[in-house]
């Protein structure tokens, strides 16, 4: 038998799809893919479109409730989006906050795509001191940030990649100028109005 952290570092190198499916080489292994830490959901894989949506989201929550505990270091997130999703969306934010995500993405394409403006609001009130800290890279597409006033940043943050969000300059502004540990910062078709400035030097 394979010892526990060789099993977890196997399963932290494969698909999602392919982890669970090791639960059936044995009762040892059976729940072993919960304890996976790299997580990862693209509705993509999926033919079809409202079935098919439905289904991928009591995927993703039934694996989300399984992992429930758990320290899972990375959760990604491309599905089709549209506003009357947003309370799994809201699940999911709060999933990545009790387990101290680390690297957090989240691909949020419109369903519709005449209807661009049709964009997740991020729920900042629903991370703590610790998950904020926790992270370090944030990915996401078609988002809507808007930080609360004075918000202190994230303190920890390496990476941050926003593509066709809305964001206000001075939101990211202020955003960044709290988060003394950027490396990376990536900007695709997000347009600030604004030329950006930063207060505090970056890393």
């Amino acid at each position: 038998t394979l010892y526990e952290d060789v099993q977890c570092t196997i399963l932290s190198k494969l698909p999602l799809k392919e982890v669970v499916r090791t639960s059936v080489l044995s009762n040892e292994w059976r729940y072993l893919w919960v304890h996976c830490p790299k997580l990862s959901f693209n509705s993509a894989e999926l033919s079809g479109r409202n079935r098919c949506m439905t289904k991928f989201i009591d995927n993703v929550n039934s694996v989300l409730h399984r992992c429930h505990g758990e320290v899972v270091d990375e959760l990604k997130v491309k599905f089709g989006f549209h506003s009357t999703l947003a309370q799994h969306v809201n699940s999911w934010v709060s999933f990545a906050a009790f387990s101290r995500t680390k690297v957090f993405a989240f691909d949020l394409e419109p369903i519709d795509s005449c209807v661009r403006d049709d964009r997740y609001i991020f729920p900042f009130q629903l991370l703590n001191n610790e998950s904020i800290s926790c992270l370090q890279s944030i990915q996401h597409s078609f988002v809507s940030l808007k930080p609360p006033f004075q918000f202190g940043g994230f303190p920890n943050l390496r990476k941050l990649d926003l593509s066709m969000v809305h964001v206000t300059g001075k939101d990211l502004e202020d955003t960044l100028s709290s988060c003394c540990n950027i490396e990376c910062l990536s900007l695709d078709r997000s347009h600030l109005g604004v030329e950006l400035k930063v207060d505090t030097p970056l890393f």
